[in-house]
């Protein structure tokens, strides 16, 4: 937290101190939008190039999981970081754009690199799908349209890109997410039991409270899951996870907790 002088960081301070049990104070309010500039930018660069190293594992036939796994052994100086279709959200896809601007006379160019690369892999991908010679894509289904599992925000989603390649190339296109009413204007559908229908089975990623067994033993199913290598089986979900919140759960409720906590207050 940092305020416009003392007085006004201090503020800010006690007020999120009723919310969050740790709250860093910095000395000015764009010292602290330099943190989070910092953060979402240095995110932004090893996302940006282990996504170019899983392209290189792909082309090497490796398994790109497996190597990071091994990797993140190392006790001291590796942080772990998995390839995905992309980046969604309102912080990595958008704020390093503000520090790349934020000087014009100076350069970024290992990270406008990185953003350009970022921007560009969804379509990117979908066109190395489209270029396969063993299937011919004339009907698909997306499975996860939010930018992140067990969310409902769709906000900035990398899924955009690589559906509007794909309609472009006169692909039709249903999407599954039971988190997400509509998107794109695309047919949605409520089941994965008819998966085996299409030519292809896009898994962009899994809500935890969503069974997706259904897919298991599909040859038709292609995975950006991090962490899960096609061969692995899409598991039913745990028990625990059933019960467990969703994020957008936890904030509602998190909201109702601090407005009775507000209205006590004021009684």
């Amino acid at each position: 937290i940092g305020g416009m002088d003392k007085i006004s960081t201090q503020r800010g301070v006690q007020f999120y101190q009723t919310v969050f049990k740790t709250v860093v104070a910095v000395r000015t309010s764009k010292h602290s939008e330099a943190v989070k500039l910092l953060e979402n930018s240095f995110r932004a660069i090893n996302i940006s190039f282990i996504n170019e190293f899983s392209n290189y594992c792909d082309s090497a036939g490796l398994n790109v999981n497996e190597i990071i796994d091994a990797a993140s052994t190392k006790p001291y100086g590796f942080m772990e970081f998995r390839p995905w279709v992309g980046v969604g959200g309102h912080c990595i896809p958008v704020d390093p754009h503000y520090l790349i601007k934020s000087e014009p006379v100076m350069e970024w160019p290992l990270l406008s690199d990185a953003m350009t690369e970022m921007h560009s892999r969804p379509s990117n991908l979908a066109n190395v799908e489209l270029r396969k010679k063993e299937t011919k894509l004339n009907k698909i289904l997306v499975c996860g349209v939010s930018y992140k599992p067990d969310i409902s925000d769709v906000r900035d989603a990398p899924q955009k890109e690589f559906i509007e390649t794909m309609l472009e190339n006169n692909v039709e296109i249903h999407f599954y997410d039971p988190l997400v009413e509509s998107y794109m204007g695309l047919t949605k559908v409520d089941s994965l039991t008819d998966a085996s229908c299409y030519d292809k089975v896009y898994v962009m990623h899994q809500h935890s409270n969503y069974d997706y067994s259904a897919l298991d033993n599909l040859s038709n199913v292609q995975s950006f899951v991090s962490k899960k290598n096609l061969h692995e089986k899409f598991s039913k979900p745990d028990e625990k996870l059933k019960s467990r919140p969703t994020l957008d759960d936890q904030i509602k409720s998190l909201r109702k907790t601090n407005s009775r906590e507000n209205n006590n207050q004021k009684l």
